[in-house]
């Protein structure tokens, strides 16, 4: 039976992590009979990092992949990748704003496919979220033709196998985008699911300055770091496609 890596990035999420751990791991479970839980805690000040010591001694295969100060959500998914050691690995947010339970519903689906990439049947987010995610969308679609419906929806299966060797250069959130797309280009399996969304029970979004109501701000800087990124992929993913294009023609004609 194939095995499965679970990885959780989280930041200053104290107050939803060791809810979201247990739930995780209790559906887990009952799902896999091999698999690991890891925590990425991206250099909390709140005592995320702490708790995810003491999860990690409580609660049987979950561990801790500290790392000593803020790095941002690209290299906490880059790190959850890299601490994975099983079949499959999945990763989704520590903020309980998905319903874990559906791990199980996807995962025989996740047997069949490369890659299984959620979308949030209704995203429950306010409306200043709504709109970012619009303009993300857009720019994904104008620049590289971007086919998938939710880029940034964290609740994505891998074949860890077939995503081993593809390089990833963002640092910033447009991680999860340029690994669909190089996916994409190796010709990987990949399937969209609609998965559930609710609102974030405790705490606030790292880059959000300020809720009230439906209106939040945002800080502007992991959105310029994202635009960037997007800019420099756009410049490097046309000789990546040739690059892969080659190596598949020398296989297929038998060279080294």
């Amino acid at each position: 039976m194939p095995s499965l890596s679970v990885f959780l990035p989280a930041y200053n999420e104290k107050e939803n992590l060791a809810a979201a751990v247990r739930e995780i791991a209790a559906i887990v479970a009952g799902t896999v009979e091999d698999y690991e839980i890891i925590i990425v805690e991206d250099g909390s000040t709140d005592g995320t990092a702490e708790l995810a010591d003491e999860l990690a001694s409580s609660i049987p295969n979950v561990r801790a992949a500290n790392q000593p100060q803020k790095r941002g959500y690209g290299p906490a998914v880059m790190r959850g990748l890299a601490e994975a050691t099983k079949d499959f690995v999945f990763y989704t947010d520590a903020d309980r704003q998905y319903d874990y339970c559906e791990i199980a519903g996807i995962w025989p689906l996740a047997r069949r496919y490369d890659v299984l990439v959620g979308y949030r049947r209704h995203r429950v987010d306010p409306f200043t979220r709504h709109v970012f995610a619009w303009g993300y969308g857009y720019l994904l679609r104008f620049f590289f033709g971007f086919p998938f419906r939710d880029a940034d929806c964290s609740f994505k299966f891998f074949r860890r196998e077939r995503i081993a060797g593809i390089p990833i250069d963002s640092r910033s959130g447009f991680v999860e985008a340029e690994l669909l797309l190089k996916c994409r280009l190796h010709g990987l399996r990949i399937k969209q699911v609609p998965v559930k969304h609710f609102g974030r029970p405790a705490g606030k979004v790292s880059f959000e300055v300020f809720r009230r109501g439906p209106l939040s701000l945002v800080r502007f800087g992991p959105m310029w770091a994202m635009f960037m990124d997007i800019l420099l992929c756009r410049r490097r993913i046309g000789a990546y496609q040739r690059r892969v294009t080659r190596s598949r023609l020398r296989r297929e004609a038998g060279l080294p």
